[in-house]
């Protein structure tokens, strides 16, 4: 019980066990007769669950209740992939919470080929997470530098004060001809209502 109850302490504060039980026959029998140090064991058990040929040892993780075990699981699963990577960020994306997006967001950004890359910004950029959308105009100007004035232009009316300033500044940075209050403008005196707020705003941010 000590043993399993330090294995599930290091995945979550609030212990789930289910991510450990499917691999904890194999640890015991496995790594516990070596008298392996625990650090030593967690790492071990880390290790198999990264394999993605045990991924179905750590589905239950990836669906588990605690968000702090759905990190852990989500993190070895990235580690693990191999031609499936795109796969495992684009369900990451799905999850409810914000840190396994934003994380798998930035391992895409370093681990993914640039027609996978494009397709998990788009979706990214609706996302509700701040960080998250400011970090899809980060990475589109990092891999995508032709594209990233379009869409900054568009997150220009983007409903956070942060996403429209980063697109602001991008707008700027690449199109200085752009007239970037006109957009605000052109908003106010059409018949977007649900827009209307947040170019009003922006009329605000630019003076």
């Amino acid at each position: 019980q000590d043993f399993l109850g330090m294995i599930t302490r290091h995945l979550s504060r609030e212990p789930d066990v289910s991510i450990v039980e499917p691999v904890l026959a194999w640890t015991l029998s496995t790594l516990v007769p070596q008298h392996l140090h625990p650090t030593e064991v967690v790492d071990a058990v880390f290790a198999f669950l990264r394999q993605p040929v045990n991924r179905q040892a750590l589905e239950v993780g990836l669906a588990a209740a605690d968000r702090v075990t759905r990190r852990v699981a989500f993190r070895l699963a990235r580690e693990g992939a191999r031609n499936d990577l795109a796969h495992v960020i684009v369900r990451a994306l799905q999850d409810d919470d914000p840190i396994v997006r934003l994380e798998a967001l930035r391992d895409a950004g370093e681990r993914l080929d640039d027609p996978s890359l494009e397709l998990v910004l788009i979706t990214a950029a609706h996302d509700r997470f701040v960080p998250l959308r400011r970090a899809v105009l980060s990475l589109t100007e990092a891999r995508f530098p032709a594209r990233v004035v379009k869409r900054s232009k568009l997150a220009l009316l983007d409903r956070s004060p942060s996403v429209r300033e980063l697109a602001r500044f991008l707008v700027g940075k690449y199109d200085r001809e752009f007239g970037i209050p006109d957009v605000y403008r052109d908003v106010v005196r059409g018949d977007n209502e649900a827009a209307t707020d947040v170019a009003l705003a922006g009329l605000a941010e630019t003076g």
